[in-house]
């Protein structure tokens, strides 16, 4: 079973349109029930219940919980489906030929060619590699 967060994620997806297939809900029955959301599952228990993503048309078992039962009727999330992120790399093709071969990702300088990275990832990778230096040393 994939991760709660990766199937939360996938869930959203799929209930956005963005995601090709079905994901299939009856293994995702076991996380409507009150002891799931006080279980390590309990994100996913209480956003995809609460949305009526996994594949009930209640929330009974969060409505009559004595914790999340008033987090519900308070509307309190814990998962953001409208958040966003930046993308780390944006893919930019040098030449015609490149496209049509795809990248060759064991060559730094194609991999500079064929992504656009965003500096703060380079600030990143810059501070990565002072810390591998230092463990070297000990």
């Amino acid at each position: 079973m994939r991760s709660p967060t990766c199937t939360l994620i996938l869930l959203d997806l799929q209930n956005e349109g963005l995601l090709r297939g079905k994901i299939n809900k009856d293994n995702l029955r076991q996380f409507a029930v009150a002891e799931a959301l006080t279980g390590p599952e309990w994100l996913l228990a209480y956003e995809a219940g609460r949305r009526e993503w996994l594949g009930l048309d209640n929330d009974h078992f969060i409505s009559g919980h004595r914790f999340f039962g008033p987090l519900n009727v308070a509307g309190l999330e814990f998962y953001d489906d409208t958040t966003r992120l930046k993308p780390i790399f944006e893919y930019s093709p040098s030449t015609d030929a490149e496209v049509a071969g795809g990248v060759d990702f064991d060559s730094d300088e194609r991999i500079d060619t064929s992504f656009k990275f965003d500096e703060m990832d380079e600030e990143y990778f810059d501070s990565a590699d002072s810390d591998d230096s230092e463990g070297d040393d000990e």
